[in-house]
């Protein structure tokens, strides 16, 4: 465990891997690649649902490496999202995909070192500005796609 609690360490190189320009340029590739595969015919769907999941699973997954029991739950707790998001993609329209990616960007935020809300503590700046950028963008590129 010493070696997960060094990454959340301020001087860590994980904390600064790459720069904020470096993570807006990721952010915004990012958010381009998820809107020109959902719009992808039979497999845009499927394909969306997935990268919903993944996308809501990062955040847990790190508490469970160097979370406390609080961050935990909360982290895990926010799965919820997700799942509402996907079954209403699948069951009323697509659309509300853009909705779990919309409310996963507000989440990055939330955990932003200099004004942290709630959550899992320590995930780097560079990541939760390239996040952020990338749901929010994703969010309305998904709504003109499907």
């Amino acid at each position: 465990m010493k070696l997960s609690a060094d990454l959340t360490r301020p001087d860590s190189r994980f904390q600064n891997l790459l720069s904020l320009r470096a993570a807006t340029y990721l952010g915004v590739a990012g958010a381009l690649l998820t809107v020109v595969v959902a719009g992808w015919p039979q497999v845009g769907l499927v394909l969306g649902c997935l990268s919903v999941v993944g996308l809501y699973s990062v955040y847990p997954a790190l508490s469970l490496v160097w979370g406390t029991r609080a961050e935990r739950l909360t982290e895990w707790a926010f799965l919820g999202a997700a799942v509402v998001s996907i079954a209403l993609a699948v069951t009323v329209s697509g659309r509300w995909l853009a909705l779990g990616w919309a409310l996963h960007g507000v989440w990055d935020l939330l955990h932003h070192h200099d004004r942290h809300v709630l959550g899992l503590r320590g995930i780097p700046p560079w990541y939760v500005h390239m996040c952020w950028i990338w749901d929010l963008l994703a969010a309305l590129g998904l709504l003109l796609v499907l």
